[in-house]
Formats: structure tokens, sequence, C-alpha cells
């Protein structure tokens, strides 16, 4: 058995291939023309680990700008409901949401204390309208 021959732009059509992919098909598709993926993919590997080590930073960084974004906005919420402005029950369920969010993102207690203010006024203007 022969092992082919591959140009540059065909090491770089497969690199590009298991990226889009995954290994899956290609080893397929490479187990029926004879070419070795080991190789291949320890070399992808190498070749994109920083950038998956930049993605990885870049994700953090986005996470960690969400959950501020969320905590701001709890904290805003309650802000207008103590200085008296009237929220719709539609506008109490989404901060409830966003609290949800904000914890299942890793969020910490520091908006307990607003979201019980929040809901307690929930219950309060629930109450206003019977």
């Amino acid at each position: 058995m022969t092992i082919p021959q591959l140009s540059f732009t065909d090491v770089i059509l497969i690199f590009i291939l298991i990226t889009i992919f995954g290994s899956g098909i290609l080893e397929a598709l490479c187990e029926m023309i004879n070419i070795n993926l080991k190789p291949l993919t320890k070399i992808r590997k190498i070749m994109f680990k920083d950038l998956h080590k930049k993605l990885d930073e870049l994700n953090d960084r986005l996470s960690g700008s969400e959950k501020n974004r969320l905590r701001n906005r709890i904290v805003d919420f309650a802000s207008d409901l103590k200085n008296g402005e009237n929220k719709s029950e539609v506008q109490y369920k989404n901060i409830c949401e966003c609290y949800d969010k904000y914890h299942q993102m890793g969020g910490n207690s520091y908006v307990d204390g607003e979201i019980k203010y929040i809901k307690s006024k929930y219950k309060e203007e629930k109450w206003k309208h019977f």
C-alpha cells in the first residue's frame, strides 16, 4: 500500500475540513483514500491552541460583561421602584428572568436583597388591583 503524497494545498484543505466538519466525517473520507489523519490532527491542535485560548478568554470577558449588565439592570429596577416609579407586570416578570439568568451564569448573591424587594413590591402592586 502506498501513501499518497499531499501538496501544501491538500494539507490546508484537510485542516479546513477538520475545523468545519470535525474529525468524524473526515476520518471516513481519509480512510477511503488511505490518509493517516493523526499527524495532521496533532498539527491542527498545535496551530489552533492560541486561537482557542484567545476565544476562551473573550468568552469569559463577554460572560462577565453580561453578568454585570444583568446585575446593574436588577439594581436599577429596584432603585426605580424605591423612587416611586410604576412598573408593568411584564417588566416584573422580565426582571425575574434576568435574575434567573444572572444566577445561571454564576452570579453571586449581590442582588438577592434587591430581588426580594422587587418581589415584595410586585405582590403589593398585584393586591392593589383587586
